[in-house]
């Protein structure tokens, strides 16, 4: 594809090979590719550009990736949509655990939260009601202020 063919919406990747597509590359600031320069794989940096400058309508956007005619094949568009395919639907399973641990972890530490705040409010209001019951509205007020803070 030649340069006039782009457009303002298209992610263009000019990659050394394939595999820098998937694989993080060394960091080479003296490179002229973006790639070798951060060190990062093309897939990261073609999903955060988008996020800087957002589209209003995703229908036209593309990604193109420029190689070296040496590492040009018949075959390579297919397989690296495959590629890409594969690691999309990886990723989005990756992300789907990864929001569920959150969850679970979210919930465990609700269940634990709300188990120590009855614990506290139980034994609050046995030591209101037994020992701490002839204290003072202002001790007992200071009290609940005191352990109220800490639930």
């Amino acid at each position: 594809m030649s340069r006039t063919n782009l457009t303002t919406s298209d992610i263009v990747l000019q990659l050394d090979t394939i595999n820098q597509l998937f694989n993080t590359p060394a960091i080479n600031p003296f490179s002229d590719k973006p790639i070798a320069v951060l060190g990062g794989s093309a897939v990261t940096r073609a999903t955060r550009r988008p996020l800087g400058r957002p589209l209003r309508n995703w229908d036209g956007a593309r990604l193109v990736i420029q190689l070296p005619a040496d590492q040009i094949t018949p075959d390579l568009q297919l397989k690296t949509t495959e590629a890409v395919g594969r690691y999309i639907g990886a990723k989005i399973e990756d992300n789907m655990l990864t929001a569920r641990l959150s969850r679970t972890r979210g919930w465990v530490g609700l269940v634990i939260a709300s188990v120590i705040l009855v614990i506290t409010l139980t034994l609050f209001s046995i030591l209101l009601a037994g020992p701490l019951e002839n204290v003072g509205e202002v001790v007992r007020g200071w009290i609940v202020a005191f352990v109220g803070s800490f639930a």
